[in-house]
């Protein structure tokens, strides 16, 4: 799951980085193979950390 994750939330960051994870996001909704190997709760897991995850955050700890 970790390495969907990482793989779909930059999977079009060279196109278009300025909400690429929102794209990866839908990609990732809508891949009828991912559905082969994973859960509909591990999808929906996955497709939250898609979007979270976001290393340019404006909120600095």
């Amino acid at each position: 799951m970790v390495y969907v994750i990482a793989a779909y939330h930059d999977i079009v960051h060279h196109i278009y980085s300025k909400n690429h994870e929102k794209i990866s996001l839908e990609m990732l909704m809508n891949d009828k193979n991912i559905r082969k190997f994973f859960s509909e709760e591990q999808i929906r897991i996955m497709t939250e950390a898609v979007e979270d995850r976001r290393a340019s955050s404006e909120i600095q700890i």
